[in-house]
């Protein structure tokens, strides 16, 4: 076997090689975004008729109509107001999506308690992750993991479902944030 053979047999090994390390190092998480992206299937439904994909002026419209309907009111700086019917003590929910070309990708969140202070220990986010996991769970009928997520400033709770993305974590001591995304928004 000639020399130039042998080196370039010795390149295709090596890149071969660093390839599959690549590959074995990818984290918990990295590897279920690509498993849910690769099975192909949509899941679009987020919450009160509001789903990922939704037109701009649909998601107005919608708003709109609840809270005509009471379910929902204005926020603070451009959020829409749903206080959470199945959580004790009472916490409410600002949430605002983020649109491209027309369309929501990405909907976040901040849930805290109503009573929130300082001194009501019992009120921080630390005690109402567990509840909004809960709930969450309920409302997809499916399990969370917590896991490292490179976008989580703190430990995260994980759901992915094919394209649907939803993110939880405590946002300092009051808030608990949750983020719905779509992992493949152009479809």
């Amino acid at each position: 076997m000639s020399m130039r053979w042998t080196f370039w047999i010795a390149v295709v090994m090596g890149l071969a090689s660093v390839w599959w390390q690549a590959c074995e190092q990818q984290s918990p998480y990295a590897r279920w975004v690509a498993q849910a992206r690769a099975s192909g299937q949509r899941h679009d439904s987020l919450f009160l008729g509001i789903y990922l994909g939704m037109p701009e002026k649909a998601f107005y419209d919608h708003c709109l109509q609840l809270n005509r309907d009471s379910i929902v009111t204005d926020g603070l700086n451009m959020t829409v107001e749903y206080p959470l019917p199945d959580l004790e003590p009472q916490a409410t929910m600002l949430f605002f999506p983020k649109f491209e070309a027309g369309r929501i990708v990405e909907l976040s969140a901040t849930i805290g308690y109503n009573g929130w202070a300082p001194w009501n220990r019992h009120l921080w986010a630390d005690s109402l992750l567990p509840k909004v996991v809960r709930i969450l769970e309920q409302w997809y009928d499916t399990g969370f993991r917590q896991m490292e997520v490179p976008q989580c400033p703190a430990p995260c709770w994980v759901r992915i479902d094919g394209n649907r993305q939803i993110l939880v974590y405590a946002d300092g001591e009051q808030y608990v944030r949750v983020i719905f995304s779509d992992l493949d928004p152009k479809k």
